[in-house]
């Protein structure tokens, strides 16, 4: 088997700190991939960090939980329903969290459960 070489993922982040200092919008599937399962896969940590690296730097951002449901998922072109949750407050407290070194991994682990639990609300599983 193959060891997957190490990735540097500063210059993606920098470019996601630019466009949320910018005003832009981006989308994120926080899964990592796609799936034909009913649960939702274990969520990345990249959709934690780039939200707490914006917020310390004094960049607002607001996490909109969006639930792709398809009516018959083995179906081509299948029919579709997008649900749009509300907006994920992001406490102070996890951003003080995050900017601590010691912290950072449980401020990322606490804003992941909390995303989980609402794209859970807009996903049919």
């Amino acid at each position: 088997y193959k060891v997957t070489p190490h990735i540097d993922h500063n210059e993606m982040f920098g470019r996601v700190d630019e466009a949320l200092a910018n005003g832009k919008c981006i989308g994120i599937f926080p899964e990592g991939g796609s799936h034909d399962r009913t649960e939702l896969l274990p969520l990345k940590v990249g959709v934690a960090i780039m939200a707490l690296r914006a917020l310390s730097k004094g960049t607002p951002v607001k996490l909109i939980p969006v639930g792709i449901n398809y009516f018959a998922p083995h179906v081509f072109r299948s029919k579709v329903f997008v649900d749009v949750g509300c907006p994920v407050d992001i406490e102070p407290e996890l951003v003080k969290l995050f900017n601590e070194k010691e912290t950072r991994r449980e401020a990322c682990s606490q804003l992941l459960e909390t995303m989980r639990d609402r794209l859970e609300m807009v996903c049919i599983t």
